[in-house]
């Protein structure tokens, strides 16, 4: 857990949870196919800095077209 201190109106606790980081978000999707870790690595930090305790990651990469 980090520094952050997400207190609510009623004296306890909220745990922000960053999910930007998804393989199906063409953004990262992309950079995941050429490997490209700065960039990613950026879209974590930018969440954290924005105040989340925790960073999701989905990393899966789908194969083909549709589900």
């Amino acid at each position: 857990m980090n520094s952050h201190t997400n207190e609510d109106e009623r004296g306890g606790f909220i745990i922000i949870v960053g999910e930007l980081i998804n393989a199906s978000r063409k953004a990262i999707g992309e950079a995941i196919e050429k490997q490209e870790a700065e960039a990613i690595k950026k879209v974590g930090k930018d969440q954290f800095e924005s105040g989340a305790d925790y960073i999701d990651v989905n990393a899966g990469v789908f194969v083909g077209k549709g589900t």
